[in-house]
């Protein structure tokens, strides 16, 4: 091809390639002068951009959350339309930037030492119950945050947080409705009902033949056995490969020395402080001098926490007198205060220092010094160490031989189980929706059934379970879906339908039952009759723990009866049985008979509830009232 260009250098044909050459390098510049801007929007609110990196952040949490919350059940289940959910996500970040905008709008705002405060107090970033920086460091690295980036994250999340507790905060529950609520919450009922059983009539109930087979044919889709597959696969776990690691003491021991440092606690020392938050150049002028006040009242007799709690302006710690607790110098707020805590002696007061959030009056309550842990102290955490570290090096090691040899190899796994002297497993038969063992991840369903798995016959790609969690799969053996024989479910059939007709019959009987009451018939003479079991319960309240529960929420849904007449009604009951009910009475709650703690756990319940209302209006609208533009391609 070269030699077919540079013998036809001098010709149309040159001029044509150049030219081709010319706009293709012009295209790439104009598309660089013109690319759009990296961070790509979810959305965009009042003209700020809710990105595609903050919703696939929170997407991922819910998800995480729910699955915790349901023991790691398939999401697919609870989730049947991932579309729709990714929108109500996207929905709920547009809210909460609005919520954000109004905030800053009405001036709400967290201070540095604040939100350094809250920060401290997370578990995720504490080691022995302290506040650790380094690890602190580290969770971020590993979530891909930067420090600057999670922080803002946070300080937005408090003032979004602020803003609704003032919502919510004023909302408040007048004296009347105070009063109308302990009626209805304390409201007596006068019931009385039977129950007409599904049992009384399944004996009487008979099934023909044509009945039978013709539900089998209508309903052909509840009586198959769905597809299925086993699948054989190659697995590879850290967890798995530690176990395999041999132990060598001399390293060991010549990691101890490198990690020496990591093994010596630093000395800590415990300070109290009160700080003046500025910001401006006036308002750290301001501060000093407001610094120096407090100090002199601390020197005329003034207890330093007493000030404190009246002065400071760090709220986390203002109301335990400004104590801080042990500290290590790298955990301290910020150098020049670590500089100034260092430097004073047992119960000295520093003058006033400054550092970004302000001035801060220091004093330190007491010393820890530093100390290193013995080899034989940490040997056991070393070991944990070095077999993961092992590990690691060599799951990735095969990781890659077992990603290239499947690969090369996308009809066998017995070519990588030979290369890595693995051991080729085998699964149970699972389904598209459930399954066990490594079934019951649904990332190993999902490549199972794919096209290019079950379908072409091919090795997955190796599936990433979790960061060091690794498998290949291939089908094993595979069943189609198949209609289940007549005969194999029947019987099956036969108990539905009659199961339908008896709750059926029960449903007409009690509607029959129903119009002889309306129409005068005595209800105890009936179900005396019938043999059925009236239960009169006189006077019970809707909170009765000891009656049947779809009862008691039908029989305070029923209008009042007026004096000296019953209302009647009735219901089918999850079970299928009929419920008739009778309300003879109805009686109010007496609010003077209300303890005042039950009158405030009620207040409480309904400012909640109230205030919940609240919030949700204003969030409505002010997404009513904002310019937000919506980019689903982009989630």
């Amino acid at each position: 091809m070269l030699q077919f260009i540079r013998d036809r250098a001098q010709s149309w044909i040159a001029v044509i390639i150049v030219g081709m050459l010319i706009l293709a390098l012009g295209a790439f510049a104009w598309d660089s002068y013109f690319r759009a801007d990296p961070v790509v929007a979810a959305a965009t609110v009042n003209g700020e951009k809710v990105t595609a990196v903050e919703f696939q952040r929170s997407y991922q949490n819910q998800r995480a959350r729910l699955q915790k919350m349901l023991g790691g059940v398939d999401l697919s289940q609870i989730i049947p339309d991932e579309n729709k959910y990714k929108k109500d996500i996207l929905e709920q970040l547009v809210k909460e930037e609005l919520i954000y905008q109004s905030a800053v709008d009405a001036g709400y705002r967290i201070g540095d030492s604040y939100l350094y405060q809250y920060i401290r107090t997370f578990p995720a970033f504490q080691s022995d119950g302290k506040f650790d920086k380094e690890l602190y460091k580290r969770v971020l690295r590993q979530n891909m945050w930067s420090p600057a980036e999670y922080e803002d994250v946070v300080r937005k999340e408090l003032t979004i947080q602020q803003y609704r507790n003032a919502i919510l905060g004023t909302v408040s529950v007048a004296k009347t409705e105070q009063d109308f609520l302990i009626k209805k919450q304390e409201q007596q009922r006068d019931i009385g009902f039977l129950d007409i059983p599904v049992s009384a009539f399944l004996e009487s109930i008979s099934i023909s033949d044509d009945e039978v087979k013709n539900y089998y044919k209508q309903n052909s889709s509840q009586f198959m056995t769905p597809e299925q597959v086993s699948v054989e696969y190659l697995e590879l776990s850290v967890p798995d490969l530690m176990e395999t690691i041999e132990v060598d003491e001399a390293a060991l021991r010549e990691l101890y020395e490198t990690r020496k440092s990591d093994f010596s606690v630093p000395e800590e020392r415990r300070t109290k402080h009160i700080l003046i938050e500025a910001g401006s150049e006036e308002e750290f002028a301001d501060a000093l001098k407001r610094a120096g006040e407090l100090a002199a009242q601390i020197k005329g007799g003034k207890s330093f926490e007493e000030v404190a709690k009246e002065n400071s302006d760090d709220i986390g710690s203002a109301a335990q007198g400004g104590d801080l607790g042990y500290l290590g110098r790298d955990a301290m707020l910020d150098e020049a205060y670590a500089d100034a805590a260092f430097s004073l002696i047992k119960g000295e007061i520093s003058e006033p220092v400054k550092t970004e959030y302000g001035y801060h009056l220091i004093k330190l309550v007491d010393v820890k010094a530093n100390k290193s842990k013995s080899f034989e102290e940490v040997r056991n955490q070393l070991e944990e160490e070095y077999r993961r570290q092992q590990a690691e090096e060599k799951f990735y090691d095969m990781g890659e031989i077992l990603a290239n040899a499947t690969f090369e190899n996308p009809d066998s796994l017995e070519p990588a189980a030979e290369e890595l002297g693995m051991e080729i497993q085998t699964s149970s038969l699972f389904t598209r929706d459930s399954g066990v063992g490594i079934a019951m991840n649904p990332k190993v369903r999902e490549a199972a059934f794919s096209e290019d798995v079950l379908g072409a016959g091919n090795n997955s790609e190796p599936l990433e379970l979790d960061k060091d969690h690794v498998l290949v799969l291939r089908i094993k053996n595979h069943k189609e879906a198949a209609q289940r024989p007549f005969d194999t479910v029947k019987d099956s059939i036969v108990a539905i339908l009659r199961s339908d007709k008896a709750k059926t019959k029960a449903r007409e009987e009690g509607e029959s039952l129903l119009n002889q009451l309306r129409q005068g018939a005595d209800m105890a003479a009936v179900a005396k009759e019938k043999g059925w079991n009236l239960q009169k319960l006189g006077m019970v309240k809707r909170s009765a723990k000891a009656v049947d529960g779809e009862v008691i929420d039908y029989v305070f849904k029923m209008p009042h009866p007026e004096e000296g007449k019953v209302v009647y009604g009735g219901f089918a009951k999850q079970s299928g049985d009929y419920a008739v009910v009778a309300l003879f009475k109805v009686e109010d709650g007496d609010p003077a008979a209300v303890d005042e703690a039950q009158i405030e756990q009620l207040v409480r319940a309904r400012e909640r509830a109230l205030g919940i209302a609240e919030l949700i209006g204003a969030m409505d609208d002010l997404r009513d009232k904002a310019s937000v533009k919506l980019y689903p391609e982009n989630l």
